[in-house]
């Protein structure tokens, strides 16, 4: 028997999932219906802990065998005395890792609608009857936008988000390449990408690249990995999508580009103060060619569907004594 506590807003079609996919030998709390001081005081009981993990609920958690996060990313867990105490008694952090599709049609979507200019061309003929005629003599420009086939786009990360989107891309007739810590690993022949190049040393890489996706993890390396000197790399009119973490960004330099036409777009779906629930950014780039998303890239009925079978299927294989599928320690 395992007793996991679920422990996240979970709605009632969740729970529908939860009994249709988590094991019958699993006692499931539902954090959202007991106060934190409860949980708190019942933390010796859980086996597993999947969602938030919260510092008073850990160190009480004598049994605890292994954290679930619903998503990709751990850096919330890496750092303080949380990842301290996770990092201290080797406690597993397993991915559900549930939006590599969902992720890449995000950034294919965001790719068309920035080149072809299709906010700032909708929001002229929707609320000015602005047909953008005065556009037109300008196309050779660019005024109208451009399109993908033909271009180079440059992932920064190679894992399930960044070969998704790869994938992805090909089919519009672009030409891929991939930025990675361990370059070597790779076979881009077998990954069917042009290029593959070092995160260390991404300046060539960076020029030759029309577009750059961002989908690294956060970590000391990767903090401010598009630092102004690796912007000012890029080509003329090129266009940012970031759905890793803000602070990959030099956001003041952002900024610059996208005022100087350095940089013709952004996708943003990470900010630097996402706490506040207020205006995202320190900058004014809604006057800009921005499509700007509230951290939601990832989230879609099927991705939450997926993130629910993917702890089932690790409490499974915890019941069975087989290793956890997309584990690692805090650290990586």
């Amino acid at each position: 028997m395992l007793t996991v506590l679920a422990n996240w807003p979970v709605q009632p079609e969740e729970v529908e999932l939860i009994e249709a996919n988590w094991p019958a030998d699993c006692t499931v709390v539902y954090g959202n219906r007991h106060k934190p001081a409860e949980l708190a005081e019942r933390a010796g009981e859980f086996d597993v802990v999947a969602g938030q993990l919260p510092l008073d609920i850990l160190k009480g958690a004598s049994r605890l065998r292994f954290v679930h996060v619903l998503g990709h990313g751990i850096d919330r867990l890496g750092e303080g005395e949380v990842a301290r105490i996770l990092r201290d008694r080797a406690i597993p952090i397993a991915r559900a890792n549930p939006a590599a599709i969902t992720i890449s049609e995000f950034v294919l979507m965001s790719l068309v609608a920035l080149n072809r200019r299709l906010i700032q061309i909708h929001e002229a003929l929707a609320y000015r009857g602005d047909w953008s005629q005065q556009l037109l003599p300008g196309r050779l420009r660019g005024s109208m936008g451009g399109e993908l086939h033909g271009t180079t786009l440059c992932i920064a990360g190679l894992g399930s988000i960044g070969q998704a989107i790869a994938h992805r891309a090909k089919a519009f007739g672009m030409r891929v390449g991939a930025l990675t810590r361990n370059p070597e690993k790779y076979d881009a022949t077998a990954l069917g990408l042009d290029f593959i190049g070092s995160l260390a040393s991404p300046e060539p890489y960076l020029a030759r690249s029309q577009h750059l996706v961002i989908a690294l993890p956060l970590t000391d390396d990767t903090r401010t990995f598009l630092s102004a000197e690796r912007l000012a790399a890029m080509p003329d009119q090129s266009f940012l999508i970031n759905i890793g973490r803000a602070a990959m960004v030099d956001q003041e330099a952002m900024y610059e580009a996208l005022a100087s036409g350095k940089l013709a777009g952004a996708a943003l779906d990470v900010w630097p103060n996402e706490a506040a629930k207020t205006y995202p950014s320190p900058y004014p780039i809604h006057h800009f060619n921005v499509i700007m998303t509230p951290h939601s890239c990832a989230i879609t009925r099927e991705s939450r569907v997926r993130a629910i079978e993917a702890v089932g299927e690790n409490l499974t294989r915890t019941l069975r004594g087989e290793a956890l599928l997309n584990a690692s320690g805090v650290d990586g």
